[in-house]
């Protein structure tokens, strides 16, 4: 009697099981990872592509911000979620320089992730005239000063990038965010600025700082009148923000595909493409395995600038 109520039991089971591994992709709420505060850039793009998704899916996909550690903290909590494709990470350009700079991080970018695509850009805009800053810093140097949104982000190694291609003596002044390096730079305790246009395009717009080069190779859609660095006499200078979405790893490659398709389609949207792009973000997808050789790439060129600038996060 025993036996097989046990048999019973067991075959009850099973069939259970193989209901639930019959119901399709999303069944449940889904968790993306930011690994910044809310209110950020990173956050709106997350709530914003989030809400498109959400649609689209016919499942609630819900922020969970997770800051701290130069993304480390989020993205930890990610590489560790069971692979089921229902926890993806908010991957930014920071992590790929925080394959370097964070020795003691828990986890592999290249390894333990399974990135689904890109979302967007934010090229980088210097509110100054370089011409005349460069010739003024290199007359003197180690009397001037750059600000950045913090140390090891994409706004401090790219600003390291254009000293270490101008040979400038210049300081390193890191803030806790781009909003209180604008500020003072505004107020003039400070000389240069690499920054987002999300953060400075309103100082931009009221007349108080001028635009003068942007950080990628080509001139950017919003701003076609300013030039590049690489024009400005740094010939192939480029650092572009990004942002993208990733599973950890072992995830199923239909769940990694089916979310390659949704964020692709929800991308070409275009009231998602105007919010996205009010934002400062440029709306970019690509396919899963050229988002990986983004990454390996920026792995690489990031860690030569902090090998050959000494960065440090301390």
């Amino acid at each position: 009697m025993h036996s097989m109520t046990r048999f019973l039991f067991a075959a009850t089971v099973a069939a259970v099981s193989a209901t639930a591994a019959a119901q399709p992709y999303p069944s449940k709420p889904i968790s993306m990872v930011v690994v910044f505060a809310a209110g950020g850039t990173a956050d709106i793009v997350g709530r914003t592509l989030g809400a498109q998704l959400s649609k689209q899916l016919g499942q609630q996909v819900v922020i969970d911000n997770k800051p701290g550690a130069g993304g480390t903290v989020g993205a930890t909590a990610v590489a560790r979620a069971k692979p089921d494709g229902y926890t993806m990470l908010m991957l930014v350009s920071s992590h790929t320089t925080a394959e370097t700079l964070f020795k003691s991080r828990p986890y592999d970018l290249l390894k333990d992730f399974a990135p689904v695509s890109t979302i967007g850009t934010s090229e980088t805009t210097k509110a100054k005239t370089i011409k005349e800053l460069v010739d003024t810093m290199r007359a003197q140097p180690g009397k001037f000063s750059y600000g950045s949104g913090g140390s090891g982000g994409i706004t401090h190694l790219a600003s390291e990038m254009m000293k270490l291609q101008g040979k400038l003596d210049v300081v390193h002044v890191p803030f806790k965010g781009n909003a209180p390096a604008l500020t003072e730079l505004l107020a003039g305790r400070i000389d240069m600025v690499i920054d987002q246009p999300a953060s400075s395009e309103a100082f931009v717009k009221a007349g108080k700082l001028k635009p003068l080069a942007v950080t990628s190779l080509k001139r950017i859609p919003t701003a076609p009148d300013v030039p590049t660095l690489n024009e400005s006499g740094f010939p192939g200078f480029e650092a572009i923000a990004w942002f993208g979405l990733g599973f950890p790893a072992g995830t199923p490659p239909e769940i990694v595909a089916r979310m390659n398709t949704e964020v692709a389609k929800a991308l070409a949207d275009p009231e998602l493409k105007q919010k996205l792009e009010a934002a400062g973000i440029t709306p970019l997808s690509m396919s899963s395995g050229d988002f990986t050789n983004v990454m390996k790439a920026d792995v690489a060129r990031w860690a030569k600038v902090i090998s050959d600038a000494k960065v440090t996060t301390e």
